[in-house]
């Protein structure tokens, strides 16, 4: 079935060297083994609470990116003094990255064939 996870130990293993290039980060992403069932979960969260009723690839889509940017949270190494609030700063982010508004689209392309 899609959504049952599989052990990724092996493809985490495989992650590719700091500094090295952009395409080799997308396409040791691409070979994620839970990728269909990480896209799948995505559009069913999508499906019960939609971030947004614009087009993909619409003027009014990248109105509502660049206000969905710009509202994200300060993170980074810096600024939490204590675990609460790294913690606290990490809920913030995970929030946040919730209402992606190219969330569906993104893993509706995930799910596609390799």
């Amino acid at each position: 079935m899609a959504n049952e996870r599989k052990d990724s130990s092996g493809w985490t293993s495989s992650r590719p060297v700091h500094g090295s290039s952009t395409e080799d980060f997308k396409e040791w992403a691409k070979q994620n083994p839970n990728r269909a069932a990480n896209a799948a979960q995505r559009i069913k969260e999508f499906n019960q609470e939609p971030t947004t009723m614009t087009r993909s690839n619409s003027k009014a889509r990248k109105e509502v990116v660049q206000k969905w940017k710009k509202a994200r949270p300060v993170s980074g190494k810096g600024g939490a003094t204590s675990k609460e609030e790294k913690e606290a700063k990490r809920k913030d982010m995970i929030s946040w990255a919730k209402w992606n508004p190219n969330k569906k689209s993104n893993a509706e392309r995930a799910k596609k064939a390799k």
